[in-house]
């Protein structure tokens, strides 16, 4: 007995002949296997173009500016920066803080007292020798940025440098202003984190030693991790300044 099966187009209905067989022609019916299904990868996100940090170069409010010593054509400077201890007598006290998880300290500046302290700030090339006791008083946050952001590197190098000190810090500047209801309150300035491998890498010290600008205080802003101004400080200042 000869069977022949013709050649079988997929998905066609075919005759199979079934030679010798006295039954009626039958029609087989091939179904071509659905094609697999290709799970094609989503293409991959495009990438957003990198925000600009708040500490990036440029933060510090440009009329701060004024505030910062005269750069020395000369070069040299003001000498050896000034200890904690030393920043500690113009108003700049440091306190490990209690309401921060893990390593966390305060950095604060007694307004009174360093205003008091503005001729010695000047003597020590700290502060420009042109701001007057007024002008510190009307524009007490600019004057302080430019005061603080020159202490709070050497709080946090001396901090991290202590005996038993942790490898990473989270630090926050603040000064003590007038409350409405009498006596003083904190306004908190701005924070940052500090590790011994970018303190140990960073020219603060060189930096004090040459005369610390705004330029250079921004060159801080952008080296220390996670620095931001807080809240409402860039609007305070140029409200000081008549904006």
């Amino acid at each position: 007995m000869r069977h022949t099966i013709p050649t079988i187009m997929p998905g066609l209905a075919v005759t199979l002949a079934l030679a010798g067989c006295a039954s009626q022609p039958q029609t087989v019916v091939v179904t071509q296997p659905a094609p697999p299904v290709l799970v094609q990868q989503p293409p991959p996100m495009a990438m957003a173009p990198p925000v600009a940090a708040s500490g990036s170069p440029g933060v510090l409010p440009p009329s701060v500016a004024g505030m910062f010593p005269t750069p020395n054509p000369q070069g040299g400077g003001p000498g050896q920066p000034p200890t904690q201890q030393e920043f500690a007598l113009l108003g700049e006290t440091v306190q490990p803080s209690t309401g921060t998880p893990g390593c966390g300290v305060d950095l604060v500046l007694n307004r009174d007292q360093f205003l008091a302290s503005l001729p010695r700030l000047q003597s020590l090339g700290i502060i420009n020798a042109a701001v007057t006791p007024q002008q510190a008083q009307a524009q007490i946050l600019s004057v302080a940025l430019a005061f603080t952001l020159q202490a709070a590197p050497i709080a946090a190098h001396e901090f991290l440098n202590e005996g038993n000190a942790p490898f990473a810090c989270h630090f926050r500047q603040a000064i003590s202003v007038p409350a409405a209801a009498g006596g003083t309150q904190l306004m908190p300035m701005f924070e940052f984190d500090m590790d011994h491998q970018t303190d140990s890498q960073a020219p603060w010290l060189r930096l004090l030693t040459a005369g610390f600008t705004y330029t250079d205080a921004n060159r801080f802003i952008a080296a220390a991790p996670n620095f931001h101004l807080a809240p409402g400080v860039q609007a305070q200042v140029a409200h000081e300044n008549g904006g």
